[in-house]
């Protein structure tokens, strides 16, 4: 139940560039392909970059005065934690593990611990409430599980909370997201025995239900989910036609209905399996994915869409840092979009965290490289990890994932220990 840590510091390193494409069209009630692509409601039109969500001009620094040197780091006390959200009332965030959820400060020291259940995703209203959701298993047997959103006051009370049960059916809970007038959004998936399907629920600020829809599923999905300033809803998922992988993408309208839906390959009309999505304030998306060129050649892409799904540009990863496998994506102000995922310089090789900063047009601003000095060992060579990050009005981003470290337990006996990592980037 712990989401302590205490602070110890770990190094750094630096580097970043950019090719690729992919694209098709699907039917507006199903997601199957056909359909116009086009958006009726141009409230959210657009050609790329994270915007402003109230229409004030924003005053952008140059971006060659941007470093995202490393403010502080810590090394916590070997519980990983799984999400990192800011507080927009203060400079505190919050951090949540599988159990329970911690209340740090700017600098990183921890101010309280909330309890939860079932809290692996994690996301805040403006009104800097809590929204934690995640999944339960039925008590007295492991066949079954339901999914669980629950709303908190900063001192961990509840607002509300509302169960899905869906009777002897597994389900879960794979995304979660607050709009601007406090509304959540849950998506996950329920596995039957005739397939899956993915769902999407929506609750207002006092937990209504406003909204349910259940979708054709694929054994690959993993249904992830952004809003954009004016409420739509942008939905990304893998799915299998039992020939190629590919990204689905469907921006919805605040009250449910699909106004256009995508269907993406990689570049070269690659398998294309998608690892992480972000979506910025003006409605343009970031989608991060596996290529599977033949079959061992894989590698990782990132394309940007904007408001209607019309592709703005598309880089080959094994061009930029972040080459084996990306974590997470989070807009940040003028355009700029952080990406943060794991890879070595040079060989591509798993093992160190990077994280990058990129441009408007997908060009690196600053990237640096975490390495946790681990070298091999039970959990394989060099396993490090990020899983969460989040950007500020400034900037400024706080990430979070485990580094992985040789301990002295016991005389000479030495085991790899998995240790909670977390920083804090200067914009």
């Amino acid at each position: 139940m712990a989401v302590g840590c205490g602070p110890s510091v770990v190094d750094t390193g630096s580097s970043g560039a950019a090719e690729g494409t992919g694209d098709v069209e699907a039917d507006p009630a199903t997601g199957s392909e056909t359909g116009s692509g086009e958006d009726p409601d141009p409230s959210g039109e657009t050609s790329g970059g994270g915007g402003s969500e109230t229409g004030e001009v924003e005053t952008c620094p140059p971006l060659e005065s941007l470093s995202g040197a490393i403010a502080w780091s810590t090394i916590g006390d070997g519980a990983s934690a799984s999400e990192v959200v800011l507080d927009p009332l203060s400079d505190a965030f919050y951090l949540s593990s599988q159990d329970c959820i911690g209340r740090r400060g700017a600098d990183g020291n921890e101010e309280a611990v909330l309890s939860g259940t079932g809290c692996s995703q994690l996301a805040i209203a403006p009104t800097g409430e809590l929204v934690v959701a995640g999944t339960v298993t039925v008590p007295s047997t492991e066949d079954f599980s339901y999914a669980r959103v629950s709303k908190l006051h900063p001192d961990g009370g509840e607002v509300w909370s509302h169960v899905r049960d869906a009777p002897g059916v597994r389900e879960a809970v794979t995304d979660v997201a607050v709009d601007g007038s406090g509304n959540t959004v849950v998506v996950g998936y329920d596995i039957l025995d005739e397939g899956p399907r993915s769902w999407i629920l929506e609750f207002d600020e006092v937990g209504r239900s406003l909204w349910s829809v259940e979708r054709e599923a694929s054994w690959d999905a993993t249904p992830r989910v952004g809003i954009d300033g004016t409420g739509h809803i942008v939905l990304g998922e893998t799915f299998f036609d039992g020939t190629d992988a590919f990204v689905r993408l469907a921006r919805l309208a605040p009250d449910g209905t699909q106004l256009w839906a995508v269907d993406t390959m990689g570049p070269a009309d690659s398998e294309f399996t998608l690892d992480a999505m972000g979506v910025g304030s003006d409605g343009s998306i970031l989608v991060a994915g596996e290529n599977r060129v033949g079959t061992f050649e894989t590698y990782e892409s990132l394309t940007m869409f904007d408001a209607q799904g019309e592709q703005l540009w598309s880089h080959a990863a094994n061009d930029t840092p972040w080459v084996e496998h990306t974590e997470a994506i989070a807009f940040g102000p003028c355009g700029t979009v952080v990406v943060a995922g794991t890879g070595d310089e040079g060989d591509g090789t798993w093992g160190n965290i990077w994280i990058a900063k990129l441009s408007e047009a997908g060009e690196p601003v600053w990237s640096h490289q975490i390495d946790g000095g681990y070298s091999s060992g039970s959990f394989g060579e060099g396993d490090d990890r990020i899983h969460s990050i989040a950007v500020d009005d400034q900037g400024g981003v706080t990430a979070t994932g485990w580094i992985t470290v040789d301990k002295e337990l016991r005389g000479d006996v030495v085991m790899d220990i998995r240790e909670r990592w977390l920083a804090r980037f200067e914009p």
